[in-house]
């Protein structure tokens, strides 16, 4: 798993990721990245550790970089999954919401809850 250790929520899907490891009878190995210049280093770690497959946590580092990451990946022949925007940036899997849908769900109900309308 790919995880930025400054992402205070990554604390919550490591331990998601520790307990189904565990349960599928896997070893989840952790990948540190705090910046885009960690990136290289560590896909090399991956190579060295004989990884097989990699998850990408939701951080903004890990979205915004993920056409550089998902290359890195494709290099490797590395199967990558990660947010939505692995899978358009050419990962095996891509998997979450969409921010923008989700703020203007938002805006449709804060206009019928400002103009006095029902929200259902």
């Amino acid at each position: 798993m790919l995880v930025n250790p400054a992402d205070a929520s990554i604390a919550v899907d490591l331990n998601a990721m520790r307990d189904t490891a565990k349960a599928l009878k896997l070893e989840l190995q952790v990948i540190e990245a705090q910046s885009p210049t960690d990136f290289r280093q560590a896909f090399s770690t991956t190579a060295q550790r004989h990884i097989e497959a990699i998850v990408v946590s939701a951080g903004t580092l890990f979205r915004a970089n993920a056409v550089e990451i998902s290359d890195l990946a494709t290099k490797q022949r590395l199967p990558l999954a990660g947010p939505k925007e692995f899978a358009v940036a050419g990962s095996l899997i891509g998997y979450g919401y969409d921010p923008g849908e989700i703020y203007r769900h938002a805006a449709y109900f804060v206009e019928r809850i400002l103009k006095g309308r029902e929200t259902r």
